[in-house]
């Protein structure tokens, strides 16, 4: 006498491309995801927010102009680069760092510095600028991020 088992196991073909899918997922296209979401979250920060990643208002300007967007070359030169695994974003000009940080800003060649407040010449031994930092995540940042991050996940899911 044979002894026979006849078995149907729906859905197990879409759960097998689910686990390829998810096996096979492309981890630098989740880093260019992020890494491109917190480069508009901090351009926003910078043109529109006006605050630290904790929430703290900037200090404003001796010129009452925009903070950190009186030209808008600090916002539009925030970018990031892909590394194995993470991702950097920053600025490459030279006084993005004094903003972020703030500082003491002495003449190097001179004895006072010179610039300019509204159309008024300024000159000063020293200037003290005050931190503004504009790099960083809020918490409001990291929900949208964790927000992203959930429906890539989903998508590798379906």
């Amino acid at each position: 006498m044979d002894l026979a088992v006849s078995m149907q196991l729906n859905g197990l073909s879409a759960a097998t491309q689910a686990v390829e899918r998810v096996a096979g997922w492309d981890r630098v296209e989740l880093l260019e995801t992020i890494a491109r979401l917190v480069q508009l979250q901090t351009r926003r920060r910078i043109e529109v927010e006006k605050t630290g990643p904790n929430g703290e208002a900037w200090p404003e300007n001796r010129n009452k102009s925009s903070t950190l967007y009186a030209s808008g070359a600090l916002h539009d030169s925030i970018d990031y680069a892909i590394g194995l695994g993470d991702f950097t974003l920053g600025s490459p000009l030279i006084y993005a760092a004094i903003h972020h940080f703030g500082g003491v800003i002495k003449p190097k060649t001179a004895k006072v510095l010179r610039f300019m407040a509204g159309n008024k010449a300024v000159y000063a031994k020293s200037v003290t600028m005050p931190a503004r930092p504009y790099l960083g995540i809020s918490p409001e940042n990291a929900e949208e991020i964790e927000s992203v991050v959930g429906d890539f996940v989903q998508e590798l899911l379906q």
